[in-house]
């Protein structure tokens, strides 16, 4: 990465010299970000882990229901 100047204005900013691309220059508010990030990604995680789970509960509801037919039936 080239030179970084900062714009004026605003000062979380600078723009590469060399590829002329902006560039937050915030470190905080990356690592806010990042922060939020993984926790979303760990909420999600945890909602997905516990769909799987409702449904395996599902199924084996199921099976036990269908078990206390067959012997209801003799």
């Amino acid at each position: 990465m080239g030179r970084i100047i900062a714009k004026t204005d605003v000062n979380s900013f600078g723009r590469d010299l060399d590829s002329k691309a902006v560039i937050n220059t915030d470190k905080t508010a990356y690592q806010d970000y990042k922060t939020r990030r993984s926790i979303m990604r760990k909420e999600a995680e945890k909602a997905k882990q516990l769909a799987s789970d409702v449904e395996q509960l599902k199924s084996d509801i199921s099976e036990i229901k269908d078990l206390l037919q067959s012997i209801a039936r003799g």
